[in-house]
């Protein structure tokens, strides 16, 4: 089972990947490519005060924001974290990471329970904070320290960025499933809600206590004393079921002793498939949008933060009326570059980051 996992967490990982290299090469803006912030069921949390209190969306979110954590929701209730076990990508790297781990250094770090349970706490320190944040400041808060966009978004723009993919990478190679254990936002909101699903992990009273359910369960759970599985840190990634020698734990639904045996592996694609049902159906009706209504016409800028790369070259530096040959020296830029060129376009050729040109612009604006 656990090899089915990885490999459908491959498939969510390699489609991230596409997501992202798409973007890059086709651009986004208008007429180009959705970003890859659009496809984050988080967006819709970040978003929402702000579409509630003004009815508009943050920059880089879209409907398909609201479609995915709709998804999320229904498939948790159902079945409980099954997103963070079979389907988050960052959660399938995260795994992978530790998987190679695992290949060189087999013993497990452990961390005392009383300590990972404080440690706990930090998701929804996290999810209170990037919610409130990217409320107040009417932007997408998070997105520069997010290892999700960082990694995915294959266009790392800062020492920033890099040093956020490496602590990603650190962590997941010393602790099992550690961001998501004690920082992810979206896994904070989706733990709270499996407390309610209609299917748990249940353990009966054949339980041998032989603790092989502790020692492989990712989340470091001391699975063998529990009775119902309540805790917001299960993934249902199953792998305790799976190893349990007298199948004393097994996926249940609360309200019903007719599916009190339900197949680990055929519980786990079904809600898999339930996910990507809501999905594809909302792409199908036509309602899926992965365009933000936010994105503006370069006519329309008024800050410098919102110069992207998709933009051109002669537009933005008309639009704020700077001396181009000013910025031009600033950047260190051929007076014979192609003014037709996008920013990023002209970026790549010449070795420096779309930030390059916001700061420059800005130092510049009012001279």
């Amino acid at each position: 089972m656990n090899k089915v996992r990885l490999g459908i967490q491959t498939v969510f990982i390699g489609l991230m990947f596409y997501i992202g290299y798409r973007h890059q090469i086709v651009g986004g803006g208008p007429s180009g490519a959705p970003p890859l912030d659009a496809y984050c069921p988080f967006g819709a949390l970040a978003t929402l005060p702000t579409y509630i209190t003004t009815s508009n969306f943050l920059q880089k979110t879209a409907s398909s924001n609201f479609w995915l954590m709709l998804a999320l929701i229904i498939t948790t209730l159902f079945a409980g974290a099954v997103f963070c076990g079979w389907i988050c990508p960052l959660g399938g790297l995260s795994d992978w990471f530790y998987k190679i781990r695992q290949k060189f250094f087999v013993r497990k770090i452990e961390i005392p329970p009383q300590t990972a349970k404080v440690l706990s706490y930090g998701r929804f320190i996290m999810l209170g904070g990037i919610v409130y944040f990217s409320w107040v400041l009417n932007r997408l808060w998070f997105e520069e320290y997010d290892p999700y966009k960082q990694i995915f978004h294959l266009n790392v723009e800062s020492i920033t960025g890099w040093l956020i993919i490496f602590g990603f990478v650190s962590i997941s190679l010393l602790v099992e499933r550690a961001w998501c254990r004690f920082l992810c936002p979206l896994g904070a909101f989706a733990g709270l809600i499996s407390r309610f699903s209609v299917f748990q992990i249940e353990r009966d009273q054949y339980c041998i206590n032989c603790k092989k359910c502790d020692r492989t369960c990712p989340s470091g759970i001391e699975v063998s004393q529990i009775t119902r599985m309540e805790d917001t840190s299960c993934s249902k990634c199953l792998q305790c079921v799976s190893v349990c020698p007298v199948k004393s734990l097994e996926v249940r639904a609360g309200f019903s002793s007719v599916l009190s045996k339900v197949k680990p592996l055929t519980f786990a694609l079904v809600s898999v498939a339930v996910f990507v049902g809501i999905v594809g159906a909302a792409q199908m009706s036509g309602f899926w949008n992965a365009k933000s209504p936010s994105i503006k016409a370069v006519a329309q800028l008024t800050s410098v933060s919102e110069i992207k790369g998709w933009m051109k070259w002669s537009e933005v530096i008309a639009v704020f009326g700077v001396n181009e040959e000013q910025i031009i020296t600033e950047l260190g830029l051929s007076e014979t570059l192609n003014r037709n060129k996008t920013i990023k376009e002209i970026g790549k050729e010449y070795g420096f980051s779309e930030e390059k040109v916001r700061q420059a612009i800005e130092k510049y604006r009012n001279h």
